[in-house]
């Protein structure tokens, strides 16, 4: 549960950053596009059900 919930707050602080940082429509997109994008990486490469698995390092990197 607490994994799951240092996920969630990660995401969260993504898409604040982009609601932040960009300008006009960029904000929306930021903010949509920063927390997709590090979910989609991270389902792919770094969760543990992964099919695509990494080297320890690499892995740790991520």
């Amino acid at each position: 549960m607490l994994r799951f919930s240092l996920e969630l707050f990660a995401l969260g602080s993504l898409s604040y950053w982009g609601a932040q940082t960009g300008k006009g429509s960029m904000k929306v997109l930021l903010a949509i596009g920063s927390p997709l994008i590090v979910a989609i990486v991270w389902g792919v490469f770094g969760s543990p059900r992964s099919h695509v698995q990494l080297s320890t390092p690499i892995h740790i990197l991520l």
